[in-house]
């Protein structure tokens, strides 16, 4: 392994600065000091060597993760790792950090053995690999977006190397992807396969980082699906958060994965200007992390950044806004957060990195640049990083100094190709010059202003008979596969909630106080309509699951089996329960509002998995939508 000394960035900061590259035009507006500029081509240097040092170089195989010290890795590689490695080999020949030849040996090295060795079915890769051998690690699904990731870096590296083998090999490994086969004979991609299980329910049907993955299957040209494809993906989750109206997806890295490689700046669809979408999602994050700070009093505008990344108990996928509710935002700050957004809203990223950098010292400052993650509350400090948010970092920042990333990219026929069947176009002059504060081309649906009091409206019908009509009913659209419905009634002894979901597949592995990690439904009531308050025993949190599986977190003794009814089917189950108004603390009578939201959990998906109806957590209280009782 490559041992580079490391220099304390104070003692280079003269030599740096003499070598350091220009910022890219498209962002005069800002200009980082000398000192901030530094600071960047250092943590890209040192984010590079995360690759270099912790890949393996006959095999190219990158760990999942390594100590932030560069003092030992995990035994397990991920193939997205490798997808930003390959591409950080680039930036490093680029930037002459490496020797060229070596650079291009460990790109050969990879693509042989990603070609002809690792095990693929229909050209797509396991999402974990065993370090050493390359062979599939824990049991893993094949993972869609993990090989676009890596393809990503495989036709960066097609296009900036002049070797003919590289070139070879790289279009073996792209054209073979059988693309068709992952829509599994619906219009969106399916997020994986499993050979003991076949097709993954979970799809990707909703907007978080898939532009990427249709845009390279969209321009394979041996195995392509149609452009319809791109229209197939919901953009329904459309919210205000200071005045900026977006596309939402809450952890940060689904605004930025698909930006690293394809240059979404001043184009749009018809649906959206992306890259405007990302700067909006990104300002908006480092708001509510400011609005946040009475509950944390170390978040700030200079202090910010929640998106997936290791936690003091594992994995944990932060985001907002809106704010994460599983799980909970603690206080911790993701470095990469803003890292990978650096070329959306500089102004808001870079000083915050260099305020991260200058205040805590070694404590965040390790080998491979800025650690994973840490809580600046409870002084936790992670000691690991990760492959994939070490990657995100280095190359946006690149493409933020000269667009280097996209333009080798952009080389690819490919790319332009499918960008051109979807409908991308510039930016009119007009567009360009307006300062937009919505990134949305559409008005299907109402915008989802959250921090405004916009609830949406309910009816429960006074039926003493409790049977729901056609008419009754209201739908949900779900971020996963299937189709999710509710309904009121109510007479005077009882509101009765009733729920269908179909089309998933349950599963139930929790005990009972954990059953919000299964498959269920789960129904918030909030009887005075004043905003419901975590674990407050006037309020309720009650999931739902078959069979006959109920909870109620917040208050004590507050199940009653016997009134609830839940039926599994081939498609799905149903959920009937009723509550009495003596217990909710109310008289029913016609008129009445009270606050609630359905919830419906889909273990298969992963930061998606909970479909809410208007459910936003604004740090203080949880909105909810309302009820009404009709006669």
């Amino acid at each position: 392994m490559v041992n580079i000394k490391i220099i304390t960035i104070f003692s280079i900061c003269a030599m740096l600065l003499s070598a350091c590259v220009g910022i890219s035009k498209t962002h005069a507006a800002y200009q980082p000091t000398r000192s901030q500029k530094a600071f960047l081509n250092e943590l890209s240097r040192r984010s590079f060597l995360f690759f270099w040092e912790q890949g393996q170089h006959k095999t190219g195989l990158i760990p999942d993760q390594a100590q932030a010290d560069g003092s030992g890795h995990g035994d397990v590689a991920s193939v997205a790792a490798v997808g930003f490695g390959l591409t950080a080999y680039c930036i490093a020949d680029e930037r002459g950090w490496e020797s060229h030849d070596k650079l291009e040996e460990r790109t050969l090295n990879t693509l042989r053995f990603f070609a002809n060795e690792v095990e693929t079915e229909r050209g797509f890769y396991y999402h974990f690999l065993n370090m050493e051998t390359g062979k599939r690690a824990w049991k893993c699904e094949l993972s869609s977006i993990d090989t676009a990731l890596f393809v990503a870096g495989v036709l960066t590296a097609k296009q900036h190397f002049d070797n003919s083998e590289i070139k070879s090999l790289a279009t073996k490994i792209y054209e073979r992807i059988d693309w068709e086969w992952m829509r599994n004979g619906k219009p969106t991609l399916t997020m994986g396969w499993k050979p003991e299980e076949g097709f993954l329910n979970a799809r990707w049907s909703s907007y978080n980082e898939l532009m990427l993955l249709y845009v390279l299957a969209i321009g394979s040209p041996t195995h392509s699906i149609g452009p319809d494809a791109w229209d197939a993906w919901g953009r329904n989750r459309v919210v205000n958060y200071g005045n900026k109206t977006f596309l939402s997806c809450p952890p940060l890295f689904t605004h930025q994965y698909s930006h690293a490689w394809i240059d979404f700046e001043n184009k749009r669809d018809k649906y959206a200007d992306y890259f405007l979408n990302s700067r909006l999602a990104t300002l908006a994050q480092q708001q509510y992390c400011d609005d946040l700070s009475k509950r944390f009093p170390k978040y700030s505008k200079k202090l910010w950044g929640l998106t997936a990344s290791v936690g003091p108990k594992g994995y944990m996928v932060w985001g907002g806004p809106p704010g994460t509710i599983t799980p909970a935002i603690d206080g911790s700050i993701v470095p990469c957060a803003p890292g990978g957004s650096i070329p959306f809203a500089p102004e808001a990223c870079v000083p915050t990195l260099y305020y991260m950098y200058k205040q805590f010292g070694n404590k965040v400052w390790k080998r491979y640049g800025l650690i994973d993650a840490f809580n600046p509350h409870t002084n936790w400090y992670a000691d690991d990083v990760l492959g994939i948010d070490v990657g995100i970092t280095l190359l946006m920042a690149e493409n933020y100094k000269d667009r280097f990333v996209w333009k080798t990219f952009h080389k690819n026929p490919e790319i332009n190709k499918a960008m051109k069947q979807i409908g991308f176009k510039s930016l009119s002059t007009k567009e360009r010059s307006k300062k937009r504060t919505s990134s949305v081309f559409f008005r299907k649906k109402p915008v989802r202003d959250i921090r405004k009091n916009d609830k949406p409206l309910a009816v429960a019908k006074f039926n003493p008979e409790h049977k729901v009509g056609n008419r009754d009913w209201q739908t949900m659209i779900l971020n996963g596969p299937g189709v999710a419905k509710f309904a009121f009634t109510w007479d005077e002894n009882k509101l009765v909630f009733h729920a269908q979901v179909s089309d998933i597949k349950i599963k139930q592995k929790q005990p009972a106080n954990k059953l919000y990690l299964d498959d269920c439904v789960e129904l918030f009531i909030d009887p005075k309509n004043d905003g419901i308050k975590w674990k407050n025993k006037e309020d309720w949190q009650i999931g739902f699951a078959p069979p006959k599986r109920v909870y109620e977190w917040f208050g004590e003794n507050r199940s009653h089996d016997a009134v609830i009814k839940t039926n599994k089917n081939n498609n799905g189950f149903t959920v009937r329960y009723e509550f009495q108004w003596s217990e909710l603390g109310l008289n029913p009578r016609k008129g009445l509002m009270l606050g609630v939201s359905p919830v419906v959990n889909q273990t298969e998906l992963r930061y998606e998995g909970k479909t809410e109806w208007h459910f936003v957590n604004n740090g203080k209280k949880i909105e909810v939508g309302l009820l009404r009782l009709s006669k």
